[in-house]
């Protein structure tokens, strides 16, 4: 049976060429998904007299930009470098040959299309062909258009295409792969796997380990195919030689452009194929009630020729058994832990020997369930404000959780309340966002969290944390505003709200002129005034003013202002000049009056009258002065004579008593 294989290998191929990898490269440019950026096949001419030049899109962006060009190896050497450089970026491929690389050297010299050149890397080929560039330049989940255009060495481009959009986002679709059989003969151990068709697979890597050690590393193998019925058999030959051996495979499926999938399909085979495996006796699970272990132990008469133990678990008696771990022949207990309490787990171990097949055992079955297993409580608890409500963080990163509960109150006082629905667990940082309609933004709330286990065991109490929600309000204006005006300084009172706002901040005192638009604040501090009265004593007498109040609350919120009260300010009484008199000198009047003891930012007006007139203004004088000249007057002509004062604001004194006199 053996030799029937290998001819199938020979006549196959010396490399294997699966059917997904056949399809041809034609003129039109494509783009495509690999591993470390997008691979962009430029069109079947080899750009020996010219180059290609390329040029990319972004999704949404507006212009194209030059990002490279290429054309094909100049010489073998440069051909060489090119293989070692790209293969790197194409790892899950085998690099091309010597001879693969003479070939391809060969064929560039003497065509101008590589509709007839081909190789198992068709990446790197095209690559070293100027008629691919790889854009390693991409970001994941972005799409990108490519405009390919041959260049002449006059920098002219002419045959301009472009690729259909593509984002860097590889996904190949690879079928699911079963081992099918393991044989050794004459050195010589092969191994075959079944699918039920390629799907996007062109090629697969084969990783091999020691048994039980768990130290896997790519292998070159002698590979091959066939088609079996309705399915395609993939075949390896691993000369392992006859000495005493037994190994592990996986199995790594890859797209033509190098793209893996998930290593897998795991068996295990060796040179001792004609011996047997051990009868196992007295296997057992059993539940240890502690950090979600269960303790499987078995024993075994001769272990003479076994080669290592598999023991698989499910959560279901007949189906989707998994390997959990495989151990040494030495060993005879393991403990698995479980994902999740209070569900059964049912185990059977597989047998490793020199038979063809491993040989399973028995199935026994355990439960894990531990009321008393308190987990841990959520830690770094933080309430945020939000629009409209509160958001709680938490982190926890302890395993066997079922999920978190959120509880909240308003008053140190009082229980806790559940707020949440069961968050479920699956990550480190968690989020619960309280958007309740009872939630008032007037006041502030207190948060805590409890983990519940798989078991459905509460933790304890997290940290307390709080926060108020960003919801506005409407806070009531005060009312009853009075006052009391008293030399000039107008006092306001007004109903106290301290015991029926919540969180209250203070009061805003405002004031304007009577007629004016816009009132302006008295207390222009965050806070305003927390007493329910205000002493205006900046005021101007005889003008009117308006005030009202409003109040605050520590969230910002401020009520409308009260109606507001008018206050008529009483005007000074200006003093009135006296101790007039008046003498005649040298055809001048010298009037003088008694000293005015008041605000020295006064001025003295000084009228003069003859008869039938009106008092006319003829000069000032400050304060401190206590005369005055006046000069224009006629010789006979009688005279009267009156003072007033006058302050900063313009306001003016009555006139005084009338003196005459003839110069």
């Amino acid at each position: 049976m053996l030799k029937k294989i290998i001819m199938v290998i020979v006549l196959s191929a010396v490399t294997i060429h699966l059917p997904a990898q056949s399809k041809k490269a034609g003129k039109e440019p494509v783009a495509a998904s690999a591993e470390k950026g997008i691979w962009i096949y430029l069109g079947n001419s080899i750009p020996n007299n010219f180059s290609y030049t390329i040029e990319r899109k972004a999704k949404n962006a507006n212009s194209y930009d030059v990002i490279g060009k290429t054309s094909a190896a100049k010489t073998f050497s440069d051909a060489e470098t090119l293989n070692q450089k790209w293969s790197k970026l194409f790892d899950k491929l085998d690099p091309l040959s010597n001879k693969d690389l003479q070939r391809e050297w060969n064929y560039l010299q003497k065509n101008s299309t590589t509709d007839s050149l081909y190789a198992d890397n068709l990446p790197v080929m095209h690559l070293i062909a100027g008629t691919a560039f790889l854009d390693t330049t991409v970001r994941k989940d972005q799409s990108y258009t490519y405009r390919i255009s041959k260049t002449d060495a006059s920098g002219n481009k002419v045959d301009t295409k472009e690729t259909p959009s593509v984002a860097w986002k590889p996904s190949p679709v690879f079928p699911a792969i079963k081992t099918s059989s393991v044989k050794f003969a004459s050195g010589k151990l092969v191994i075959e796997w079944t699918a039920k068709s390629a799907l996007s697979m062109a090629h697969f890597n084969i990783y091999r380990s020691v048994f039980a050690k768990n130290e896997f590393k790519k292998i070159k193998v002698e590979k091959g195919f066939y088609f079996r019925n309705d399915s395609i058999v993939l075949l390896i030959i691993d000369t392992i030689g006859l000495q005493p051996a037994w190994y592990e495979y996986q199995f790594e499926p890859v797209d033509i452009y190098g793209n893996a999938g998930t290593k897998g399909a795991v068996c295990s085979g060796g040179s001792m194929m004609d011996h047997y495996a051990p009868p196992v006796t007295n296997l057992k699970a059993t539940g240890t009630q502690k950090d979600h272990q269960i303790r499987i132990s078995w024993k075994y008469e001769n272990k003479k020729y076994l080669n290592g133990i598999t023991i698989m678990r499910s959560s279901n008696f007949d189906s989707a058994f998994q390997r959990i771990a495989t151990v040494p022949v030495s060993d005879t207990v393991y403990i698995d832990r479980v994902p999740l309490a209070g569900e059964n787990y049912y185990y059977y171990l597989l047998l490793h020997s020199a038979q063809n097949e491993p040989v399973a055992t028995a199935k026994v079955a355990a439960l894990y369930y531990n009321k008393s297993e308190k987990p841990e409580r959520p830690k770094n608890v933080v309430a945020e404000t939000i629009k409209n409500g509160i958001r709680i963080h938490w982190e926890f990163d302890e395993p066997y959780v079922a999920g978190f509960y959120v509880y909240r109150n308003v008053n140190i006082n009082e229980k806790f309340i559940q707020v949440s629905e069961l968050i479920p667990a699956g990550g480190n940082v968690y989020s619960f966002t309280d958007s309740s309609k009872n939630l008032s933004g007037g006041e502030v709330y207190r948060y805590a969290v409890k983990s519940v286990s798989d078991a459905n065991q509460l933790s304890d109490f997290s940290d307390t944390v709080s926060a108020h929600p960003d919801i506005s309000m409407i806070l009531n204006s005060p009312e009853h505003l009075r006052f009391r005006l008293n030399d000039g300084v107008v006092t306001l009172i007004w109903d106290d709200l301290r015991n029926s706002v919540n969180n209250m901040l203070g009061y805003e005192v405002y004031r304007k002129i009577a007629g004016e638009k816009e009132f302006i604040s008295l207390t222009k501090t965050l806070r305003g005034t927390e007493k329910n009265f205000y002493v205006d004593s900046v005021t101007v007498p005889g003008i009117t003013f308006e005030y009202a109040v409003s109040v605050k609350d520590i969230f910002g919120n401020e009520s409308p202002m009260c109606n507001p009260v008018k206050v008529m300010t009483d005007k000074k009484q200006l003093p009135i000049p006296s101790g007039l008199s008046a003498i005649t000198s040298n055809d001048k009047i010298l009037i003088r009056w008694g000293q005015i003891e008041d605000d020295e930012n006064l001025r003295i007006k000084i009228y003069r009258t003859t008869q039938g007139q009106k008092p006319q203004l003829i000069g000032t004088a400050r304060s401190m002065e206590e005369e005055f000249t006046d000069s224009k007057v006629e010789k006979g002509k009688l005279y009267f004579y009156q003072l007033s004062t006058e302050d900063q604001n313009k306001n003016e004194s009555v006139l005084s008593e009338k003196i005459s006199v003839r110069p």
